[in-house]
């Protein structure tokens, strides 16, 4: 969280949480950042899906910006 966004994992957004799920791998946000957002959006739906996000909260989740430092 903190190499990424400069925050701590607690203080992640929705969006920021699910790219750090894939972000080891080609998924870095660093070197790919269309990728990574493509592959966080993914999480996302997975989440809707298995019931742990609204389709609501899922869809602000997916609007937001995402900054990586």
């Amino acid at each position: 969280a903190r190499v990424y966004f400069a925050k701590p994992a607690r203080s992640l957004t929705i969006l920021e949480s699910a790219v750090l799920v894939s972000a080891p791998n080609r998924y870095n946000p660093h070197r790919n950042p269309d990728l990574a957002l493509q592959r966080a959006h993914r999480v996302i739906e997975q989440m809707v899906e298995q019931g742990h996000l609204t389709r609501e909260a899922a869809n602000r989740a997916k609007r937001q910006h995402l900054n990586i430092v």
